[in-house]
């Protein structure tokens, strides 16, 4: 890495610390409670055995917020597009205690999950807890890498797992909010290098637009009361910011609606939502695929 890239890494490393780890145990509880998603009680339950399960404040959080339902499909809409893919070699960005990882190394996939190196020992500890429990081998193609994602050299330490002659896909469900435009340059130009080498996709939930809640989202504001961080000073202000910052970063962005997973979410039941407060809560969310341009040609005029 470039000495002008390298303390811009840094930088964001110190930003992308414990003050946003939390969340990802609150993620965590959503799954195991309230979602049909393989695995997902199995790792809550011994994250909980080690201390490690969501503190009551952020249980209340997440309650409150009502974002249970988005929480499942982002997840469900990601394993969609994965398996539409057929691509079997994928890299997970800030993994947190995701069960895809787990479930898929199980059926064969090269999966790579990477988190900040603290939460990558927690998350390894995880499921080789879960593991034993179950009587299962720990699955020799699930590789758990610490590291910064938008650090060139933790990266590709990070992607030396692949064969890079197929193809592969790069997850990042829950990251980019935290992630400053600096750093998401920075990012951005790690995955393009990685697919240009062996072509593939990104798929991320995390593109999220102030114009959906222009006067301002509760979440926001007690995201900064208990980080310090201001998310909204990451978001994109609208859909063409966002189709035209991939595009000028070398991606043709496409993007879709949580809303096609609505019949598939097991979490609108337990909660008793309504499919109409469903749809509410997921019409203003937004997933995205991305895919390297291949020509200098401009993106179709759907994509603006």
């Amino acid at each position: 890495m470039t000495t002008e890239t390298k303390p811009a890494a840094d930088r964001e490393s110190a930003t992308l610390n414990e003050r946003v780890t939390w969340t990802n145990r609150g993620c965590a509880w959503v799954r195991s409670l309230f979602t049909d998603i393989p695995f997902a009680q199995e790792i809550y339950s011994v994250m909980v055995d080690r201390g490690e399960g969501a503190s009551t404040e952020n249980i209340d959080g997440l309650t409150k917020a009502g974002i249970i339902p988005y929480f499942e499909a982002r997840y469900k809409l990601t394993n969609r597009f994965l398996e539409k893919s057929g691509v079997t070699q994928v890299l997970e960005v800030a993994s947190g205690m995701s069960p895809r990882g787990l479930d898929l190394a199980l059926q064969d996939y090269t999966y790579v999950e990477m988190d900040l190196p603290s939460e990558s020992l927690i998350k390894k500890q995880v499921i080789e807890g879960v593991c034993r429990r179950k009587n299962i081998a720990s699955p020799g193609k699930l590789f758990f890498e610490g590291g910064n994602a938008i650090d060139k050299d933790d990266f590709l330490r990070a992607c030396s797992h692949f064969d890079k002659t197929k193809p592969v896909v790069v997850i990042c469900e829950g990251f980019l909010r935290y992630v400053s435009f600096d750093g998401k340059d920075l990012f951005f130009g790690n995955v393009r290098d990685l697919l240009s080498e062996t072509d593939g996709m990104m798929v991320t939930p995390d593109i999220e637009l102030l114009s959906d809640n222009p006067n301002g989202d509760a979440s926001h504001e007690r995201m900064k009361e208990q980080t310090g961080i201001d998310i909204r000073k990451n978001l994109f202000k609208d859909m063409h910011h966002a189709l035209s910052y991939c595009y000028a970063r070398g991606f043709e962005a496409k993007h879709h609606s949580p809303t096609g997973v609505m019949q598939n979410l097991a979490s609108p039941k337990k909660l008793n939502i309504s499919n109409e407060e469903v749809y509410a809560k997921l019409a203003t969310r937004h997933a995205f695929v991305l895919t390297l341009i291949k020509s200098k040609a401009l993106p179709g005029r759907e994509l603006l």
